[in-house]
């Protein structure tokens, strides 16, 4: 039996302590603090058993107008291949569809495949984004 998976949303900059020292394949997440305070941003961690299980931030701090943005999404490898990532895009999309936003955008490094494959199944599409080329850009256009 697979142990139950809590997820909770951050409402103060503190509690991304959670964070500190922690890092996904591809870099610290300490840089998460820098759009906390957005009014319509969403940060979510997950926990199993009281355990630090992954974090998942999105907000409305894309170039494009009405495009939300998923910044940073990261499950630990003990928790991963337990559908964390997909409830944490889940959630992001439901945050942006609530404020009205027209679709969602991700960036991930070329060799996140697991990513890439998850947002495959939700529709997302490559974008080619004219600021970024270090890796791989996804839209879901609502």
């Amino acid at each position: 039996m697979n142990p139950k998976v809590e997820f909770y949303h951050l409402k103060n900059k503190d509690e991304l302590s959670v964070l500190l020292g922690k890092k996904s394949q591809f870099k610290s997440l300490n840089y998460l603090r820098k759009n906390f305070s957005r009014k319509k941003s969403l940060y979510l961690f997950a926990k199993v058993d009281q355990q630090f299980a992954g974090f998942v931030s999105c907000d409305d701090n894309w170039w494009e107008r009405n495009y939300f943005f998923i910044r940073e999404i990261f499950v630990e490898p003990k928790f991963q291949k337990q559908g964390i990532g997909d409830v944490f895009v889940d959630k992001c999309i439901k945050h942006a569809r609530k404020n009205r936003a027209i679709g969602i955008v991700t960036e991930t490094d070329f060799r996140n495949t697991p990513y890439q494959k998850l947002l495959a199944k939700k529709k997302f599409k490559i974008f080619e984004n004219p600021q970024w080329k270090e890796g791989v850009t996804l839209k879901l256009t609502f």
